[in-house]
């Protein structure tokens, strides 16, 4: 499980980004996989733990979401 920071969370489009601790490339969270966390909305600062898979486009995405 990988430690970070929300970076930006935006409600209307559903999506958000984590600055992940270990300093790589931020990311991605959708707006499913916080609310299957009980975590929607997610404030910008709040530091989460989450799990990285890979989504259909190839990007990093953040899911199993927990605030730390």
């Amino acid at each position: 499980m990988a430690n970070g920071s929300v970076k930006w969370s935006n409600t209307q489009k559903g999506s958000g980004y984590i600055a992940p601790a270990h300093g790589s490339k931020g990311i991605f969270v959708h707006v499913c996989a916080l609310e299957r966390a009980g975590l929607h909305p997610l404030d910008e600062g709040k530091n989460v733990t989450f799990d990285i898979e890979s989504d259909r486009e190839g990007r990093d995405t953040a899911f199993n979401l927990a605030l730390a």
